[in-house]
């Protein structure tokens, strides 16, 4: 396997800003990203409810469009897809990238 290659001088390679703009969302604690049961709780209820009333429980509505508004502003990103999962969103971004 090939070395990754090296960052342009005066900056990061996309990947790291990537992975360091993720890091501080996320702030793991000492043992990392743990798994766990879901906590729901406060108006998260209540917007799940709402999905489940809607009918709005895929891939659009108005809770989709809004994480990806909060979650590109998060980030900083122009724009931010939801996806049904992390191998689709690995399978798109390796086609945007033309792989």
């Amino acid at each position: 396997m090939s070395e990754p290659s090296a960052a342009p001088a005066g900056g990061s390679a996309p990947a790291d800003e990537f992975a360091a703009r993720i890091r501080r969302v996320l702030a793991p604690d000492a043992d990392g990203y743990p798994l766990h049961a879901p906590e729901i709780d406060g108006n998260a209820w209540a917007y799940v409810k709402d999905c489940l009333d809607t009918g709005w429980v895929s891939s659009v509505g108005r809770w989709v469009d809004r994480f990806e508004e909060v979650l590109a502003e998060t980030t900083g990103a122009r724009h931010a897809i939801a996806t049904v999962n992390g191998t689709a969103a690995l399978h798109a971004a390796l086609l945007c990238a033309g792989v």
